[in-house]
């Protein structure tokens, strides 16, 4: 076996990041999400959610906490109560502008 496989193989091993999925674990879109529970997590569950939300301007509201491993904190992404959409509208042919 040649080095020439071997040093490309350990050359990728070494470019990949180090990944720690769970406090990266957020699944949602526009419509809200789950974020897995843990006791390190709940804390700061509102503020990742309402994070997500506010990318599509948005706020969150948790609906469940199921306060066991394994389980999850859901949310709902909502409009804030004095949306207005005609108000707030940006044209799309002028913001380039």
């Amino acid at each position: 076996m040649t080095i020439k496989p071997l040093l490309t193989v350990l050359a990728f091993v070494l470019a990949m990041p180090a990944y720690a999925g769970w406090f990266d674990a957020l699944q949602g879109n526009d419509t809200g999400g789950i974020i897995p529970w843990s006791a390190d997590i709940e804390p700061s569950a509102a503020d990742r959610a309402g994070n997500h939300c506010a990318t599509y301007n948005k706020i969150a509201v948790i609906t469940s906490v199921h306060r066991t491993y394994g389980d999850y904190i859901g949310f709902i992404c909502v409009f804030p109560r004095d949306y207005d959409p005609v108000k707030n509208q940006v044209n799309w042919w002028n913001s380039a502008r």
